[in-house]
């Protein structure tokens, strides 16, 4: 096998962040090529992902799309501390764990975060952020009691860190450009101190803040605001 084994399509943010943390984190080689989601998708890129989207790999003659998927399949391929083999004693069990804790989080904060964008600066965000708060305290204080500092009592990142990054750099990142609401670092601490620890430890990881540009990702968050506030106004009409 090649160093460089895959070609990453990516735009080095949303979703595709989570394959660049996997492969930084194991030191996995590959050819990337940079797709700007800003533009209408070139031909060549469609007739390999028909959505358009990104994160896509590709090997030989295989094409594989979804971030979820991509990096389940590199942790499968290059075995590590992320995450136990599925024939591992106590595997099956890990790797459930991993992806129930990454869905509940998909489910329950990322909305909230994304809802936050979109509310009015000040007392919106605000109540927003003590939704989030509420959503934390119900669903993730429990399972982070034994954070060490990472999910599952361990002191390496591990998979489940690696799935989620990118979203909780964005849920610690975006209050100081205000996206979030500004105090929500503060109330996390203060209200979640099991949560606070462990999303401390994932935003402060090398392998997680390479890849986060807070000016960038707010920008986009900015320009991206006025269509998704009409959209959602357009869709209440209806």
């Amino acid at each position: 096998m090649s160093d460089k084994m895959f070609t990453l399509y990516t735009n080095g943010g949303t979703w595709a962040v989570r394959v660049h943390i996997l492969c930084r984190e194991l030191g996995i080689e590959f050819e990337e090529v940079r797709i700007d989601l800003n533009a209408p998708r070139p031909e060549w890129y469609l007739k390999i992902n028909p959505l358009g989207k990104v994160p896509t790999i590709t090997f030989g003659n295989e094409i594989m799309r979804e971030s979820g998927v991509i990096v389940q399949y590199l942790s499968d391929l290059y075995p590590s501390h992320l995450v136990k083999k599925s024939d591992e004693e106590g595997g099956p069990l890990q790797r459930a764990k991993y992806k129930f804790f990454v869905d509940l989080y998909i489910e329950h904060i990322y909305p909230l975060t994304v809802k936050s964008y979109m509310a009015e600066a000040g007392e919106g965000k605000k109540a927003v952020a003590e939704k989030i708060i509420a959503a934390i305290q119900k669903w993730f204080e429990p399972l982070l009691v034994d954070a060490n500092p990472f999910y599952g009592a361990s002191s390496r990142i591990t998979l489940a860190e690696v799935s989620l990054g990118g979203l909780v750099s964005r849920l610690l990142g975006l209050p100081a450009k205000e996206i979030l609401y500004p105090g929500l670092p503060q109330m996390l601490q203060e209200q979640t101190p099991n949560f606070w620890r462990w999303s401390s430890a994932v935003f402060e990881h090398p392998s997680v803040s390479e890849f986060w540009d807070a000016d960038w990702f707010a920008e986009i968050v900015r320009r991206k605001g006025p269509q998704k506030k009409a959209e959602a106004a357009a869709a209440a009409a209806n």
